[in-house]
């Protein structure tokens, strides 16, 4: 009589004294289609079997800011993201389709800050934002010299990369 008002109302008695073990999978905790950059980093990670911190080590930063751009709170700094590439062995961002996205794409997988970038070309800040951000758009010499950066396969060594250094403003060097 017990047992069957106890299975009418849906219950289940307690048995503390009986050791009740729940299986099943864990549920994954991200997406088939990334589409953040925190999102392909844990993709990435949990793919590889790494913990948080064992990534941060490999990309040369600290835990802190690893969590902070898995969790797409924090945004990595221009020379952070030539090891996130590498560590993801593909660029995160979605294809490049103008001249302006092309141009940050390239300079981020080269891990140059956007000084650095302005004063390879010769140019101040504001003109290379304006130009990534699809504000203006190059013309006559400044176009060429953009097509012609693009166009470069592999960087030629530190000679073209210190000029870039030594002559950004306000850079110190």
């Amino acid at each position: 009589m017990v047992l069957a008002a106890l299975n009418s109302q849906r219950r289940v008695a307690f048995l503390p004294w009986v050791p009740i073990r729940l299986k099943g999978p864990k549920p994954k905790d991200w997406l088939d289609e990334p589409a953040t950059l925190g999102e392909h980093l844990k993709k990435r990670r949990r793919a590889l079997g790494l913990l948080q911190r064992e990534v941060a080590s490999k990309l040369g930063c600290s835990i802190d800011s690893y969590r902070g751009w898995e969790m797409d709170r924090i945004r990595p700094s221009a020379a952070s993201w030539a090891s996130i590439i590498s560590f993801l062995e593909y660029e995160p961002s979605p294809t490049a389709a103008t001249l302006g996205e092309r141009l940050r794409a390239k300079r981020r997988a080269l891990g140059w800050s956007e000084r650095a970038a302005a004063a390879y070309f010769g140019w101040d800040d504001v003109t290379l934002y304006r130009y990534e951000h699809g504000t203006r758009t190059p013309r006559g010499k400044y176009l060429r010299q953009v097509e012609a950066f693009l166009d470069r396969k592999a960087v030629d060594g530190l000679g073209w990369m210190s000029r870039a250094r030594t002559t950004a403003p306000g850079d110190g060097s």
